[in-house]
């Protein structure tokens, strides 16, 4: 977390408002007042007037204002006290009063329901946890103080709100460096900034211009980072506001060494140095000794480096030391007991009234049972006939579920047999009817030798084509009467490609393709060995089909996947979107014919052993088809 990370607030202390003339006139109206509620008052705003320059002042008059509230039993007034008290504690870094006076400010509002002042503590003790670094503690209670700012749309306060969330998206950058944090940080501080500009509180203007200045610094934009720091260190002199002043010179000793200018950078915290001796904070005396002893080891004079990393040391020390973490917690555990003391007082006031009506609440208690009754009966009824007739309509839905879904089946079934039939009545008619009209024609005497040599060739291609088919309708239909009757057995998927390759050995050679199985010889799978023929067969003849002259197809393994790859024609994206229901066939690379329904077979093979088929192709670059076995 960065030492420029706090962010001083007390948004109810206007301080640049009252010079020395407004000063005088205070001291003679406390003179002159004649109620002890005005005179206490008075001095909370005389005091008001001291807390940012002399806050010792500003204590010795809170505590004169607290004494006389207490006597009075002025509770809001004694709150208001010790708001104030905690503010100048704050600033001369006693961290352990001012959460002390805190907590007690807290307490009172909160038993006065006093929304306003509870936001203000809240803020206020969020403050000190980010000064003391502790971080989560700190978040925590911005973020209480943030919802009761939103829901009294409490403008000021959202605007010293936002300084501080933007503070922790800065802590938060600062330590992973991410540019999310960053530009949320600058985000949330220059929203803030435009608050505190309108309602023209020069305090807070003041820190969220100095955090700004160190933001635009990591950028790089270190003009813009000076710019923003002259102004800051302008508005904190303007107001004789010491902490301003404080943390604006440590900014624009920071801006002057990440220009180079080490020179100015010592001279400029050499002045901070002074100032915070001279009121005496710790925490400002060990910020700029620290800055002294870097510059000095970046000019070589380790002698001055050394001197200032001791005066560091020791005041980092009397900051933050085990003493006092102990008595922050004990600070808590006090507030929060204090805070149960109260809770449970309200609890016997509250019983005791209810006593009091204890007396008027049975004359009314029995009619209301029986009302109770009476109605109690009517709602079971209602009930009971309601949850028959939901349990009515939920069959109804479930059987119209299981209707719907069952006739999309037999739509699809029916779909599906239409199109097979379809290729039955053509695919497997046409060689057959060629085959008998060429057996007529020899017989006939019309066709020469030579005529019958080409056309029994051409007759070959489309009958070996309408062998396969029928072979994986035959095998299909075989399924579909016993689909819960598959044989897995452990099976060489080597054997099977080989037997396959034999199949169409005379496509391959006739189109000259390399044909490489590359699967293991002692690789073994359990699947159902007649499905997975019948699945590879028809990859392979696809890849054949598709695979130009003097091509290649390689059939391979990787763990439970069995890849068909060729460098063929390949296919587009809407392709092999539709590859598996195109009622179309599509030429091979020699004119081969198909069916359309090889794939669609395929697919469902693979379906009913618990495989699934993937595939990637881009047109002109050829084709790989995944089958991927169930493991």
């Amino acid at each position: 977390m960065s030492i420029f990370s706090f962010i001083f607030l007390a948004f109810f202390l206007p301080f640049q408002e009252l010079n020395s003339n407004p000063r005088q006139k205070l001291i003679q109206d406390i003179k002159q007042a004649e109620k002890d509620s005005l005179k206490s008052a008075l001095l909370l705003d005389l005091a008001k007037s001291y807390y940012a320059e002399d806050q010792d002042t500003a204590l010795l008059l809170s505590n004169q204002s607290l004494e006389i509230s207490r006597s009075e039993d002025l509770m809001k007034l004694q709150a208001s006290a010790y708001n104030l008290i905690g503010v100048c504690y704050l600033i001369k870094s006693d961290f352990e009063k001012s959460l002390d006076s805190h907590y007690q400010a807290l307490r009172i509002r909160e038993s006065l329901s006093d929304s306003t002042g509870i936001m203000e503590s809240y803020l206020n003790l969020g403050n000190i946890y980010y000064r003391l670094k502790d971080l989560p503690n700190a978040v925590e209670k911005f973020k209480t103080s943030l919802k009761i700012a939103l829901a009294l749309n409490h403008e000021k306060a959202l605007g010293l709100l936002y300084n501080n969330i933007g503070s922790y998206y800065r802590d938060v950058w600062a330590t992973y460096k991410r540019k999310v944090e960053l530009d949320s940080a600058m985000y949330y501080l220059e929203k803030s900034l435009d608050y505190k500009t309108k309602f023209g509180d020069e305090g807070g203007e003041t820190q969220t211009l100095i955090q700004l200045s160190e933001l635009y610094e990591e950028k790089g934009d270190f003009d813009l980072s000076a710019e923003l720091i002259f102004r800051a260190l302008e508005l904190s002199r303007k107001n004789k506001n010491n902490e301003g002043i404080l943390s604006s010179l440590n900014r624009l000793s920071a801006v002057h060494r990440s220009k180079g200018e080490i020179r100015k950078a010592i001279k400029v915290s050499e002045e901070a140095f002074q100032l915070a001796n001279e009121i005496g904070s710790p925490f400002q005396i060990s910020i700029a000794a620290d800055q002294l002893s870097s510059l000095y080891a970046v000019l070589g004079d380790y002698k001055k480096a050394f001197d200032y990393l001791s005066i560091t040391d020791s005041y980092s020390d009397t900051i933050y030391n085990d003493s006092r973490e102990k008595i922050r917690e004990e600070l808590s555990i006090k507030y929060e007991s204090e805070k149960k003391e109260l809770d449970l007082q309200k609890l016997a006031n509250m019983e005791e009234l209810a006593v009091m009506k204890i007396k008027y609440q049975k004359k009314l208690l029995i009619a209301s049972i029986l009302i109770a009754l009476i109605l109690l009966v009517l709602v079971f009824r209602q009930w009971k006939l309601n949850r028959k007739i939901s349990l009515t309509n939920k069959k109804l839905v479930e059987n119209n579920e299981i209707i719907k879904k069952q006739s999309l089946e037999l739509e699809e079934s029916n779909r599906f047999r239409e199109k097979l039939f379809s290729i039955i009545s053509h695919d497997l008619k046409t060689p057959l009817s060629s085959l008998k009209s060429t057996l007529d024609l020899w017989k006939s005497g019309i066709l020469e030798s030579g005529d019958m040599t080409y056309i029994v060739s051409l007759i070959s291609k489309e009958t070996s084509n309408a062998s396969n088919l029928l072979d994986s309708i035959l095998t299909w239909a075989r399924t579909q009467m016993d689909e819960n009757q598959k044989n897995f057995l452990q099976v060489s998927p080597r054997l099977i490609v080989d037997e396959i390759k034999k199949t169409f050995q005379l496509q391959i050679q006739q189109k000259n393709i390399e044909f490489l199985n590359l699967i293991p010889e002692s690789t073994s799978i359990l699947s159902d060995p007649d499905r997975l023929t019948l699945i590879l067969r028809n990859l392979i003849s696809n890849a054949i089909k598709f695979t130009e002259e003097g091509g290649r197809v390689m059939i391979s393994i990787e763990g439970n996947t069995i890849l068909v790859q060729d460098n063929g024609i390949g296919m587009d994206a809407l392709q092999v979107k539709n590859i598996f229901s195109n009622k179309i066939s599509t030429e091979g690379t020699k004119g081969e014919k198909g069916s359309g329904i090889g794939l669609m077979l395929t697919k469902d093979f693979a379906d009913s052993i618990g495989a699934a088929i993937k595939v990637d192709s881009a047109k002109g670059e050829g084709t790989t088809f995944k089958l991927v076995l169930k493991s």
